[in-house]
């Protein structure tokens, strides 16, 4: 579904990604991690295309991508999250639903059917009794739904997570994941950027490794488990 091949980028004198090579199979559940700065967040908006690489090329169901705007792309079916949540606070959860679903679906709210589809969606993550709220309303769990629901209402079939998980409670991580698990399901291929290894772990088929924007190490949790190089990364000699 995805073929990066030798994604660079610089940040003055920064490298924060050096010759990354990256696949994401169709209805895949990738896990990707490595230690704070490694690069992970700098290639998931690369591959949204927020940020453009300096040298590679990005292949999306073998079309190149590399210099498509970030709005074609999502209208190509790449949807993501953000580490840090920022919903238009003005507007109703509902509303802020039906946004993307008139600038990347292109509906358009003829007798109440775009809000109909967003009530839809928000249903999807839990939401759909909140619908009138604003975001100050909700729960730190709750805004990461939201957010969820936002990025579905591109029509994803590759869904890129960034530390979609951060600030929750166990049980409110381990509800998440779930919720994902279902969403893969239905052949949506979800990348996840995550610190808590347990469900990362437990979530990915297949997990890469960046340390200081290099990719290290890419297997099955049970192999990157028992990486030499990746406990290094960690943990250090």
């Amino acid at each position: 579904m995805l073929d990066a091949k030798g994604v660079t980028k610089n940040f003055g004198g920064v490298r924060a990604l050096s010759d990354v090579d990256f696949r994401v199979e169709k209805g895949e559940r990738l896990g990707l991690i490595g230690p704070n700065g490694s690069g992970k967040t700098t290639l998931l908006s690369i591959i949204a295309g927020t940020i453009r690489t300096d040298k590679g090329r990005l292949a999306y169901k073998g079309r190149d991508i590399t210099r498509v705007s970030p709005h074609k792309r999502a209208k190509l079916g790449i949807g993501r999250t953000f580490q840090i949540p920022k919903p238009l606070s003005s507007m109703t959860l509902l509303d802020n639903v039906i946004v993307p679903l008139v600038f990347i679906r292109g509906l358009h709210n003829k007798d109440g059917e775009t809000s109909d589809v967003a009530l839809e969606l928000l249903q999807q993550v839990g939401l759909s009794a909140k619908a009138s709220l604003r975001p100050k309303q909700l729960t730190q769990l709750e805004l990461r739904e939201m957010e969820l629901a936002r990025a579905l209402a591109g029509k994803p079939e590759l869904l890129l997570l960034d530390e979609v998980l951060a600030g929750l409670t166990s049980g409110e991580a381990d509800d998440v994941v779930e919720l994902l698990r279902g969403l893969n399901g239905r052949g949506i291929a979800i990348v996840m950027v995550e610190h808590i290894m347990r469900a990362v772990m437990g979530f990915s088929q297949r997990i890469v490794v960046l340390d200081f924007g290099v990719k290290i190490a890419e297997g099955d949790p049970e192999e990157i488990s028992n990486d030499p190089e990746v406990l290094k990364a960690y943990i250090g000699e």
